[in-house]
């Protein structure tokens, strides 16, 4: 079982999210408050309106369990009010509602942090009660052990990553879609990246928590290498070209580019593979643009396509093949 929880600003805005539609929600324990939306709402706000001195006035817990796992409504009950105890909460209104829209069995809990004498209650490590609880009911029901499952998860995602990188990506971009076709997902931020399970995206791993091998910076750099890799074992006349200097390798791009378009490419995936049966291969930047590089010698030589020609941006390119388009990442 995993559990967590947060404090939240807005009454209106989670129990909305927490009863729409999609959501298939059922209530499965109440105090204190309507079993209808808007009357439950106003009730919530109303009570909240007796303490002025704090924005977040709702604590919103979240308790899942693994795939084929589950309990029945009184389970779910006890350790809703199990949470509530582990708070101290005494006199709060408090709301417990099973959600359906999962493959995996969870329920989502609020509490208002405004008593009905109006004190407020403290959410001072109120994500750490919840995983403290989570680990007490894994023991008494026989469920799965979460810290298990964390360190099982972690090896299952770092050997999707390695074996993504060893599939030779040709861009950090490429690599997320060779991890895209595993059960997890990507969530690349700027100094970044973060792991998440496609059925199940409470289950979010940090690619720092996965070992030093695996922050965006020790991930960029293992691309590269792969990529030197790629250039040093390609079965072509690579090993007997001359080294050339920069001005004559942008020239040569320039035309091997313009060559490849007068092949009548229908889309950019079409131009690419013409572009890398040459000794250049294309580089693609995250969507924001494309480059071109060859091994020139012991040196990796890159450069973008708007280098070497304003035409070889990656939306010029786009918009060449597809006059009528605007650009869209690809």
């Amino acid at each position: 079982m995993i559990g967590k929880a947060h404090s939240n600003k807005s009454y209106k805005a989670t129990i909305q999210y927490l009863f729409k539609e999609s959501k298939g929600a059922e209530i499965i324990f109440a105090s204190g408050v309507s079993s209808e939306t808007d009357d439950m709402i106003w009730q919530f706000e109303e009570i909240g309106k007796l303490h002025n001195r704090s924005k977040n006035k709702l604590i919103h817990a979240h308790f899942s369990l693994s795939l084929g796992e589950s309990l029945n409504d009184d389970d779910w009950i006890e350790i809703s009010k199990n949470y509530a105890k582990e708070l101290e909460a005494k006199g709060n209104q408090i709301i417990a509602v099973k959600h359906k829209d999962k493959e995996y069995e969870h329920i989502h809990v609020l509490i208002n942090r405004v008593s009905y004498d109006g004190k407020l209650l403290k959410d001072s490590f109120c994500s750490n009660k919840a995983a403290k609880l989570s680990d007490e009911m894994e023991q008494k029901f026989g469920l799965v052990v979460a810290k298990t499952r964390g360190n099982l998860l972690k090896e299952e995602l770092k050997k999707v990553i390695d074996k993504s990188i060893e599939d030779m990506p040709s861009s950090l971009h490429d690599l997320w879609n060779k991890i895209r076709q595993s059960s997890w997902d990507i969530k690349h931020f700027k100094n970044g990246v973060s792991f998440f399970k496609k059925k199940n995206p409470t289950i979010s791993l940090p690619g720092y928590k996965l070992g030093k091998n695996y922050t965006l910076k020790a991930i960029k750099a293992r691309v590269k290498m792969q990529l030197s890799k790629l250039f040093n074992n390609t079965e072509s006349h690579e090993s007997l070209r001359p080294v050339m200097n920069r001005d004559a390798l942008k020239s040569e791009i320039k035309e091997i580019i313009s060559s490849a378009l007068d092949t009548n490419p229908k889309n950019l995936e079409d131009l690419w593979s013409v572009i890398n049966k040459s000794d250049w291969k294309v580089v693609l930047n995250n969507n924001r643009g494309v480059s071109f590089s060859i091994q020139n010698g012991n040196d990796l030589v890159l450069f973008k396509g708007s280098e070497i020609s304003r035409s070889y941006s990656l939306s010029k390119l786009e918009k060449t093949l597809n006059p009528q388009s605007t650009f869209l990442d690809i």
